[in-house]
Formats: structure tokens, sequence, C-alpha cells
């Protein structure tokens, strides 16, 4: 029985150690979309599923953005949908401290949130964002707010996706076999004692 109990808890361990190591993987989403239209109808502008002929699809734009015009981009989920998206949003161009990020959310909605503060330059942004769960298109919405046009070359989306995994599951029950063997090694001691 003692050999038993070892074996589970080296598998225990090693099970641990390989699901910290991958528990956060980086995944591949799906095809980046991108619009741009006036500010005054961000609220209209659906997804590339719900509302095709307003997106193009590319993450090489170079489009212009005027004064009071809104860059709309939307990435699409290329996994299952589960927990959480942090997503790492990059652009590149000129003038981009000009646009603000006015607003951003999962289309299936949820929570979205800054996962920190953003490192906004003149020809490179960086958005670090958090969608909760995970939804099926990222929506982010960029709003020029100076009287400059703003020039937008590329557009870079990083996913980091939080999904259970076989590892998570096999851990869990490991911890209940491990707990379930040291009662019965405690039940039969007892029973031992008593006879």
């Amino acid at each position: 029985m003692k050999k038993l109990m070892i074996f589970f808890i080296a598998i225990f361990f090693i099970m641990s150690m390989s699901a910290y190591a991958g528990g956060r993987g980086v995944q591949a989403f799906g095809d980046v979309y991108y619009m741009v239209i006036d500010s005054n109808s961000v609220g209209t502008i659906g997804t590339p599923a719900t509302n095709p002929g307003a997106w193009i699809a590319g993450d090489n734009p170079n489009v212009n953005i005027n004064p009071g015009e809104a860059l709309c981009i939307a990435v699409q989920n290329g996994s299952v949908p589960t927990q959480a998206t942090d997503m790492i949003l990059e652009l590149t161009g000129t003038d981009l401290d000009d646009l603000e990020l006015r607003q951003f959310y999962g289309d299936p909605l949820g929570v979205a949130s800054l996962m920190g503060a953003p490192n906004i330059g003149n020809n490179f942004c960086m958005y670090p964002l958090r969608f909760v769960p995970q939804p099926e298109w990222h929506i982010i919405i960029l709003i020029n707010i100076d009287g400059v046009v703003v020039v937008v070359e590329v557009i870079i989306a990083k996913p980091h996706c939080y999904v259970p995994s076989l590892t998570t599951y096999g851990i869990a029950a490991l911890a209940l076999l491990l707990i379930a063997s040291s009662v019965f090694v405690i039940y039969r001691r007892r029973k031992a004692v008593t006879a």
C-alpha cells in the first residue's frame, strides 16, 4: 500500500508541474477584421458574422482614420470558447497616440477589462485586454480624438487563452485518489490495532 501511495504522490507532482508549465498556452486566433466608420455609428457594427458586408478581413489594413472616425477591430476566436482570453493587441502606424480606446467587448457579451496600462506611442501601441468568458468575437473600438489623420498599417492580436486540459482534471482525480488511499490506510491500521 505504501508503494501505491508513493506512486500516486509522484504522478501527482509530475502532473502538477506540467499543468503549471502549460496551463496558460498560446492559442491561435482566427482572422482579424476591421472597418473605419463615423464614431457616432459604432453601436451598429455587429460582427463579421452578423454584418459581413461592413467588415474587411486583413491584419495589414494601411488605412487612414480621420478626426472623429473610429477604427473597429474584430478578432475571431479560433478555438472552442472556454474560460477566458488574455489578448495583447498591437498597432503599428503613424500618430497612433491620437487614438483613444473607447470600448472593447466580447460577442457573446461577457466581462472585458484591461490587464494593465496600455503602451501608447506615436508609431506603436499595445493594449493588454482580458475577456471573460472567452467569446466568439473580440471587438475593439478606437476613436481618433485629435485633429490629424491617423494611419494604421498593421494590426496584431496575440492571444493567451485559459483552456482547461486533461492535465487539470487529472490532478483533481489524483488528489481524490490520494485522499481515498490515505483514508483507507488509516482505516486498515485502526482495524489492525483493534483486532
